[in-house]
Order: C-alpha cells, then sequence, then structure tokens
C-alpha cells in the first residue's frame, strides 16, 4: 500500500475551523524518505494558508522523526507520532 496523507478540519461552527490536521500515514517505509519530504512541503504549504509562520524547528522534527510543540498567543502546532502497523505522523494547528 502506498503512502498518504490526509487533512482533518474540526469545528463547532461552521464559519471557522478550530483545529487542522494534516495526516501522513507511512504504509511503505522504502519510500518514508519522500513522504517525508511531501508531508514537509504540504506543512509549509498548510501554514502559509493558515496566515501563519511555519515554526522554527518543525520541518528538522519531522526529518529526525522527533515529536515537536510550539505555542503562540493565538495558536499552537504540534507534530506527534503513532505507531502502531503503521507509522503516522499528524501535525494539528489549532487555536486557543
Amino acid at each position: 500500500m502506498a503512502n498518504n496523507f490526509a487533512y482533518y478540519l474540526d469545528s463547532d461552527n461552521e464559519n471557522y475551523v478550530k483545529t487542522l490536521k494534516l495526516v501522513l500515514n507511512v504504509n511503505n517505509k522504502a519510500q518514508k524518505k519522500q513522504a517525508v519530504n511531501k508531508f514537509n512541503d504540504l506543512a509549509d504549504a498548510t501554514c502559509k494558508n493558515a496566515g501563519i509562520e511555519v515554526p522554527k524547528g518543525l520541518k528538522d522534527a519531522l526529518k529526525k522523526s522527533k515529536v515537536f510543540a510550539f505555542d503562540a498567543d493565538t495558536y499552537f502546532v504540534t507534530l506527534e507520532l503513532e505507531k502502531n502497523k503503521i507509522e503516522t505522523w499528524i501535525m494539528t494547528i489549532g487555536t486557543k
């Protein structure tokens, strides 16, 4: 199975998004490096489209397979890893 990406948007109100998640499922470990590079590209585009700067250290954390957290006045960004049968990376942008 190929690696895949997904976006999840969550809110209590249809007029705004409270939480945005970008998810990478690594199903094919042989292509993990390419998937991580694409995830970084998508993370850049997602932050820019959300009107925020890419937090310093986010890209490096993903490349080194480390979790990450950034906290600003009005929003936060996290990078989490879930490992079960597959490796799943989740970047979350949320409002406070």
